[in-house]
């Protein structure tokens, strides 16, 4: 079956679903039931649920235009999404999630707000409606663009092959490609094929390919600026209650990175949030986030740093079960409030096992923990909790 076939497949299934009240039965089951399934995806059984389930909705901007490229969200979808949300689930801060996480806490469902990059569109279209529901929120900031106030390298790789007035683009990676830029979906690809490749790179080499293809390119200031929030909006913000995570100082691949350059990375990108905010700073998020883009080493220091919590990109619910240093979340760009209920409602009621690679990641940090010659682990880091 075509991809767009299915994907218009749950659409419809989603908004008969949400029309008919099917959702509202199926949250009620799930609030009291889970399905287990097998990594093939088979179901297993029937389970009563007896801890806390949390899901972690991971956005990027609230709008539309311009940087960032690959991110559109109607805010009056957001708004929409939050008016169901607040009916529908509990919304908690990352900090109360974590604790209920740690203490097993009672057999409810949780949701919890996040935010990557910190972008300016945050301020003016997400902040407005979570102030006006009472909603708490966490931003996780790469710190450089917030504090240069010009967008991340793969932010402004995206504006060069969506402003190039070329009709093709050379992209000297390894092989040699030549991409054809002949509609707004095909640059979009492009951009994304290229920010792929470079996120295999070391990091060194990854900096030094992507100043070089800037350089070919004739990119506006304009599409690059008043694209991030400034350290006044996030101080207004944190006043009324959203709060402030790290997303490294640069966005590099974490896993990519030199011994030499993580530091700078995770912890001194830490410590100046701190500075800026006089708050501390505990919860970071791993840039691009999928298990390859992330290393045992940089989990495993974590506590050492003074983090509680780190998030992945993994889809997928969170319980006592789950490693605090690789929670799993759920993207919330969805283009309907129908197809959003329904992916949220069925990440509640079905146990999915981790993907294998987040697997092999988890024990690969567990055995760094336990191992003395690795990076210790202080109790309560999640390093030493099982794994269902």
């Amino acid at each position: 079956m075509p991809a767009d076939y299915r994907e218009a497949m749950v659409k419809l299934a989603a908004r008969g679903a949400y029309s008919t009240g099917a959702l509202r039965v199926l949250q009620s089951f799930s609030e009291h039931c889970e399905i287990p399934r097998s990594t093939t995806g088979r179901i297993t059984g029937l389970k009563r649920v007896t801890h806390t389930k949390g899901v972690i909705i991971c956005y990027h901007r609230v709008g539309s235009g311009g940087v960032p490229f690959y991110s559109n969200l109607d805010p009056r979808i957001f708004e929409a999404q939050i008016r169901f949300l607040r009916k529908a689930y509990r919304i908690v801060s990352l900090d109360d999630l974590c604790r209920e996480l740690d203490s097993g806490g009672p057999p409810t469902q949780a949701v919890a707000i996040t935010f990557d990059d910190g972008y300016r569109d945050v301020y003016r279209n997400a902040f407005p409606v979570l102030r006006r529901y009472g909603v708490p929120a966490t931003v996780y900031l790469t710190v450089s663009a917030i504090e240069t106030g010009e967008v991340s390298w793969y932010d402004r790789i995206f504006a060069i092959v969506m402003k190039c007035r070329a009709d093709t683009l050379e992209f000297d990676g390894d092989p040699l490609r030549r991409f054809t830029l002949s509609s707004k979906e095909a640059r979009l690809k492009a951009a994304t094929e290229i920010v792929t490749t470079l996120r295999r790179y070391p990091n060194r080499a990854r900096i030094a390919s992507s100043a070089a293809l800037e350089k070919k390119a004739d990119l506006a200031d304009a599409e690059l600026t008043d694209r991030m929030l400034s350290w006044a909006q996030i101080e207004e913000m944190q006043k009324s209650g959203i709060s402030f995570g790290v997303h490294t100082m640069n966005h590099p691949v974490v896993g990519r990175l030199a011994p030499s350059e993580r530091r700078h990375e995770l912890l001194e990108s830490k410590q100046m949030v701190e500075n800026r905010l006089q708050k501390p700073a505990v919860h970071f998020a791993f840039p691009f986030g999928s298990p390859s883009d992330i290393d045992p080493e940089s989990c495993s220091l974590m506590p050492q740093y003074g983090y509680r919590s780190a998030a992945s990109t993994v889809w997928g619910v969170n319980t006592h079960n789950t490693h605090r240093y690789l929670l799993r979340r759920m993207g919330g760009e969805e283009p309907s409030l129908s197809l959003f209920a329904l992916r949220l409602r069925w990440l509640f009621l079905n146990q999915q096992p981790a993907p294998e690679a987040l697997q092999s990641l988890e024990r690969a940090v567990e055995s760094r923990a336990i191992n003395p010659e690795g990076i210790g682990c202080e109790p309560g880091c999640g390093a030493e909790v099982k794994h269902a």
